[in-house]
């Protein structure tokens, strides 16, 4: 009995440290239903709901043109990844998927954001982003 209890005790204290390591998730509150379009000159951003703690985010965005620069922004957001080296890209005509990940400041003020600026001063691009589930 005693053997039994020890062990229940143990799996339960593993099993709670594992859930007190997982991180909530966040997600945006706009999402994508189909394309939209960002004019040269114009930013889409992509306000984000933290559920009041610190939270990561998974994005995933499709982003065709052509136009060129466009600038990754974010705010409230730590990004991690290829977006850290690489915040400003091209797209062409043909799609690009995006991921984009970080941990989001639920105290950030302004709502945390990310955003995508069209610094291409005559053409437009589209994009079309949702949540992902973390794994």
């Amino acid at each position: 009995m005693r053997k039994s209890l020890f062990l229940t005790a143990s799996v339960l204290l593993a099993l709670s440290a594992c859930q007190s390591d997982e991180q909530a998730q966040a997600y945006i509150t706009n999402e994508d239903s189909h394309p939209h379009e960002v004019y040269p000159g114009a930013k889409a951003r992509f306000y984000v709901d933290a559920s009041g703690e610190p939270a990561r985010i998974a994005v995933h965005c499709t982003v065709f043109g052509p136009a060129a620069p466009i600038k990754l922004s974010f705010h409230g957001i730590t990004p991690e990844g290829w977006i850290v080296e690489n915040p400003t890209f091209e797209v062409e005509r043909d799609p690009i998927d995006i991921e984009i990940k970080g941990i989001v400041d639920p105290n950030a003020k302004p709502a945390p954001y990310f955003a995508f600026a069209n610094r291409d001063p005559k053409r437009l691009f589209w994009h079309q982003c949702y949540n992902r589930r973390m794994e």
